[in-house]
């Protein structure tokens, strides 16, 4: 076991401040830090709470292998990250904002975005490169509810799907198979195709007198059989099978 500090200002990431706001004191948040695991490489992906990069760590020899900028907004703000994604055998990272825009990261090239492209129109809940080793496809949600199927090699979208009515809270791929699950605050865990198709609709439900769980706060399939894992508020854990 190791422990270290990923980010410049972690420590900062849940604690609130007092700012004066005319005869008023206003409670200022720092945004949340993010992360995301490439199992593969062993790298752990760490960006938000605040600081304008985002660090790869190589977690077995606690060494950091890129430090990324995330470029301000013409008004000099800082985007606010909202998710990561690595790409396993790939130089290539992705960074979804709080204004709907993606960021497309190469490693191997510069430590700035290689392109940037503003898939939705809210808040960017994850980013799947390839889903199911789809070859040159993306597939992106937003908490409005809408799916974005897009050619990650010319950055257009291909597909827009309304795949909830309410809020989009949680977005997971399939390792080996072309199919993503989304869920949604009301309880409802929808699985599709990677063109989009929807393929099964869930409610979360507990054992005791059918009552609903509550709204769902994380999604992951088993990386090699048709399993899907759905974690709740309530600290529920559904498990779904034969997806």
């Amino acid at each position: 076991a190791s422990a270290w500090q990923a980010l410049p200002r972690i420590g900062e990431s849940y604690t609130t401040q007092m700012v004066k706001v005319g005869l008023q004191l206003a409670v200022q948040r720092t945004p949340p830090a993010v992360f995301s695991w490439v199992e593969r490489e062993g790298h752990l992906l760490c960006g938000g709470g605040g600081t304008p990069s985002i660090y790869t760590w190589d977690v077995q020899n606690e060494l950091c292998c890129a430090k990324l900028s995330v470029p301000r907004r013409s008004d000099g703000s800082l985007p606010r990250l909202t998710c990561l994604s690595g790409l396993e055998n790939s130089p290539l990272v992705l960074a979804g904002c709080d204004d709907g825009t993606i960021l497309k990261y190469d490693t191997r090239q510069q430590n700035t975005p290689v392109a940037g492209t503003r898939v939705h129109r809210a808040a960017v809940v994850q980013v799947l490169p390839e889903p199911g080793g789809l070859s040159g496809r993306q597939i992106s949600g937003s908490v409005r509810g809408d799916l974005a199927i897009s050619d990650d090699r010319s950055d257009t979208v291909l597909r827009r799907v309304q795949a909830h009515k309410g809020s989009m809270s949680a977005l997971c791929k399939h390792r080996g198979l072309p199919i993503v699950a989304t869920g949604d605050r009301s309880q409802l865990v929808r699985i599709w195709s990677a063109d989009g198709e929807q393929i099964a609709a869930v409610r979360s439900h507990s054992s005791f007198l059918t009552n609903r769980v509550g709204p769902v706060t994380a999604l992951r399939f088993h990386p090699f059989q048709p399993l899907l894992a759905s974690a709740s508020t309530d600290a529920h854990l559904a498990v779904y099978s034969g997806l």
